[in-house]
């Protein structure tokens, strides 16, 4: 009897700690991997890069353009079906790698497989797929406006993925400041 009560709490004990990394690694409004995953992932990533530096990898950066004016305007609840629909736009295109959400408004998708071998198609497929999407009236018919950019890893220039990381964020502020000139926020 005893030796069933105690297997029975250690399995719940066991399913509770999944579900508590399972929690801590995915995204609470988006269901997309947490900025702990990404943390992780990128370090695992640098040790492999450390072992086999002729590794490809690429990091496409995505930010939500104009979250604040949503939020100021419309409210919290609208902001956050904004980032969904950012956050769905980013995960279509972008369906053979996983995606992160790294920050309130920013997303990260380590190109992998068959989206790294595309990148250049799917680039163009997320421009084309935003700019549709940024002309949809309301957020709640789906509207969502987002700057991405790319970097791909090189041994010659990245020490390690931090520094492609940074070469893409900064790609994306270039495109941001582009939206931002253009006006085309929401």
């Amino acid at each position: 009897f005893w030796a069933n009560i105690l297997s029975l709490s250690e399995n719940t004990m066991k399913n509770e700690l999944a579900d508590a990394v399972r929690n801590a690694n995915t995204d609470a409004l988006t269901k997309v991997k947490s900025s702990n995953a990404y943390s992780k992932r990128i370090s695992e990533i640098n040790r492999e890069l450390k072992e086999n530096p002729s590794k490809e990898v690429g990091i496409v950066i995505c930010d939500c353009d104009n979250l604040k004016g949503v939020n100021d305007t419309y409210g919290h609840a609208t902001g956050d079906t904004y980032i969904i629909n950012c956050c769905k736009i980013i995960c279509d295109v972008f369906s053979h790698s996983p995606v992160y959400r790294i920050g309130g408004d920013e997303f990260l998708v380590i190109l992998q497989n068959k989206d790294l071998r595309e990148h250049q198609y799917l680039l163009k497929k997320l421009e084309i797929t935003v700019n549709e999407s940024s002309k949809i009236p309301t957020v709640e018919e789906g509207k969502a406006c987002i700057s991405f950019g790319m970097a791909l890893y090189d041994r010659r220039i990245d020490e390690n993925l931090t520094n492609t990381c940074r070469r893409a964020d900064a790609e994306m502020y270039k495109i941001k400041q582009i939206h931002h000139n253009e006006n085309n926020n929401i």
